[in-house]
This record gives C-alpha cells, structure tokens and sequence, in this order.
C-alpha cells in the first residue's frame, strides 16, 4: 500500500478523526455515568470550634464557727413602764386626808401593795381604798400614806396626778354638776365663778336659810375670795355636821 498516495493520506485523516470523535464521546459518557453513581464531592464546612468557656473554680467558704446558744433571761421591765405601786416593810398608818392630824382610816400591812392614783406635795400619797363612796368624788374617794421610812415606791409615780392640799378639819363641798358661785347670797347678784365636777372649795357656813358661803381660796380653784352657792347644790366631805351660821 503506497501511504505517499493523496487519497491514502486523505483516508488515514479522517481515519484519525474519526477515533478521535469517538474517544471523545467515549469520554463523555464515562464522566456521565460515574457522576449518577457518585454524587458530587461537597467541601465540608468547617464548623467553629467554640473556646471551652472556663468554668469559675470553686472557691471555699468560710467555716462559720458554731455560734453558741444564748439563754434569754427575762429582763426586769423598767421601772417607768410600770404603773406606780406603793409597798411597805413594816405596818403604816392610812389617813383620811393627808395629814398626820387626819383622821386615821386604817393600817397597810406589807402583804398588800397599793397604786396610788393621787399625790400631794410634802410626800403624800392617796389611793382608793374600794370601799362603797357615792358622794365622794375625786380626791375625796382617797386614802393617804406619809412617804417615809418603810414605804416603797416603784413605777410610773411621777406620771401620778397632783391634787391641791385638803387640810383635816375643814369641811368642802364637790359638786356634781355644774354650779354658780354668786357675789351675794341671791340669783340676781353677780356671778364669781362656775364650779365643776372635779372641783371643790372650802365651806365657811350658812346664812341659816338657803345658802351656804365657800372659800374659794382653799380648795382647788384658786380664787381669792368668798362666795355663795345654794345649799341644794352642796356635795360634803370632812367636818361638816356642825357650820356657823354667817353673814
């Protein structure tokens, strides 16, 4: 076979091209088939590696000594917190009014305490005593002790209330409602004062008919003067079954 022939080259070229064309598609085909069998090879993705966060160390805590256990004692309540009590170490004497010239009411024992709700200055102290006193009214339902030795005192006494003195032997009128206390013995004469409940005044005597003549300067009104009250509005107390007849 003469390859130097025109038509052999021509044939042996396309020959060429041909094996060519088919090796191609060959190729193709291959790739074709290997890709449905195999999927696509992806990139993993990287995933952030998070830093260990560092956990807080334990940290020890203090040991607590054990606390001892306290008794509570009970405290004794102050003395002012109290209310006023009066006590004795021996028997004392009780006046009726407070004064060592009074008339004598009884004898307290050291068994039996006693509050007092009144007090006089010069170191007297009243109670009430609990016994049946329709009449009597304020300082006069009250029964007295002398501050001295043997007598106690403990408490709120400072809070205790202070009367005006009511001397033994004087006969007071406390009334029991409002009352006018005139100039003259007369409802026309002029009007000194009104005593009230809780008020008392000294009575001096009568005009032997239907007034009675106070002192208003001995008692608790303070008045330095004399007046009249109608005798219907007189409430007594102390001495006073025998009173002058005055004018």
């Amino acid at each position: 076979m003469n390859t130097h022939s025109p038509k052999v080259k021509i044939f042996l070229l396309a020959l060429v091209v041909f094996c060519m064309l088919i090796l191609s598609a060959c190729v193709e085909t291959s790739k074709a088939i290997i890709s449905t069998l195999m999927p696509p090879t992806t990139n993993p993705t990287t995933i952030p590696t998070a830093n260990p966060t560092a956990l807080p160390t334990e940290t020890s805590l203090p040991t607590l000594a054990p606390t001892s256990t306290v008794t509570q004692t009970a405290q004794p309540i102050p003395s002012k917190t109290r209310p006023c009590t009066l006590t004795v170490t021996q028997d004392v004497v009780i006046y009726n009014r407070p004064s060592l010239n009074a008339e004598i009411f009884s004898t307290l024992s050291p068994d039996y305490p006693v509050h007092p709700s009144g007090r006089i200055e010069g170191g007297w102290w009243g109670f009430d005593p609990g016994i049946a006193q329709a009449a009597n009214i304020g300082v006069f339902r009250l029964r007295w002790i002398k501050e001295g030795h043997g007598v106690i005192l403990d408490g709120n006494c400072d809070q205790v209330q202070v009367y005006e003195p009511v001397p033994p032997g004087v006969c007071f009128t406390m009334p029991m409602e409002e009352t006018e206390v005139y100039a003259e013995p007369d409802e026309n004469a002029d009007i000194i004062t009104i005593m009230n409940v809780m008020d008392y005044a000294a009575v001096v005597g009568t005009n032997g008919q239907d007034w009675a003549l106070l002192d208003l300067g001995v008692g608790n009104l303070d008045i330095n003067a004399q007046g009249w009250v109608q005798i219907s509005t007189l409430n007594l107390n102390g001495e006073c079954d025998q009173l002058p007849i005055v004018k």
